[in-house]
């Protein structure tokens, strides 16, 4: 098990394991990226047909650039359904520069060190903990209550690790940060490595190695399919998802791609970044709304190009 503080200030000790060349572990962090690809790509083949459906993808938070490059790849995908959804991942990398090791919070202002570049090694599973819900719920007490809610810390932390025994039986990890942070060294390293075991021609492995480095951006040229119309929605107190950052960095970014798809974005007056989490007077959170928000859209014709 690794434990990582060079970025402790945004995610306090990180804890993760490190597949060893050679071992079928090893061998699948190389080449999820594609089978993820392959399987979701044939599971809409085969649950939603061309004729028969159109299709509308949502990923919450580090689910979006993964959603992102697929809706070019489905020829019915016809929209971003994006509710506290990052962007394709060469986006994402420029928010996270803009918005520092912490995010912004309404009324406060961001923090702007820890602002080097990820380089998360492809054979690295990354193991949350309990870390990960208090990276989230601190700025949003900050949001909800100011900075009085450091006056009830240990009754915020009783929250967290209450979270953390209902939900640490289910699988806790993450591997998509070489694509959602557009870590180019270790997507092409991962793609090697999967080159390798296959032994690939070095026609063939360079053309792998390129198909990697392509996942975290749009898909262009003569045949590409145009990037759907995207329509985000950000919740109120949204540690990552400030209304900046897509004023400054995600909206400008996606009006320079050729041709530029239809974006807009919708801040909620309420909710948080897990969108359907209870708070007063919303049982369900933002959800009910953003729901009926993204229906109306539909039947409107919002994503009709």
């Amino acid at each position: 098990m690794l434990r990582d503080t060079s970025v402790r200030l945004r995610y306090g000790t990180r804890t993760g394991a490190r597949a060893k060349p050679g071992t079928i572990f090893y061998d699948r962090m190389a080449a999820w990226p594609v089978a993820f690809e392959e399987g979701m790509k044939d599971a809409m083949r085969r649950h939603f047909p061309t004729e028969k459906y159109s299709i509308y993808l949502t990923g919450h938070s580090t689910g979006g650039p993964m959603v992102f490059f697929m809706s070019q790849r489905v020829p019915n995908v016809a929209g971003m359904l994006a509710v506290e959804n990052s962007p394709f991942g060469f986006i994402q990398e420029e928010q996270h520069n803009w918005s520092g090791a912490l995010g912004k919070v309404e009324g406060f202002e961001r923090v702007t060190k820890q602002k080097a570049p990820r380089t998360d090694p492809f054979n690295e599973l990354y193991i949350r903990t309990w870390r990960d819900r208090a990276r989230y719920a601190g700025p949003e007490a900050l949001g909800q209550e100011g900075p009085q809610a450091l006056m009830r810390l240990p009754w915020l932390m009783e929250e967290i690790l209450d979270w953390w025994d209902k939900t640490k039986a289910r699988p806790q990890f993450k591997a998509e940060y070489i694509i959602t942070h557009n870590v180019r060294g270790s997507l092409e390293a991962a793609a090697r490595a999967a080159a390798e075991r296959l032994k690939m021609s070095e026609a063939d492995t360079q053309a792998l190695v390129q198909h990697y480095l392509g996942y975290p951006y749009p898909q262009t040229g003569p045949g590409a399919k145009p990037v759907p119309p995207v329509l985000f929605c950000i919740s109120k107190d949204s540690r990552d998802h400030s209304p900046e950052v897509y004023r400054e960095v995600v909206l400008p970014m996606f009006a320079k791609l050729d041709p530029a798809p239809k974006v807009r974005a919708t801040r909620w007056g309420a909710g948080v970044h897990t969108y359907h989490k209870a708070e007063a007077g919303l049982p369900l959170g933002i959800a009910p709304p953003v729901v009926e928000l993204y229906v109306r859209a539909i039947q409107e014709g919002y994503f009709v190009v």
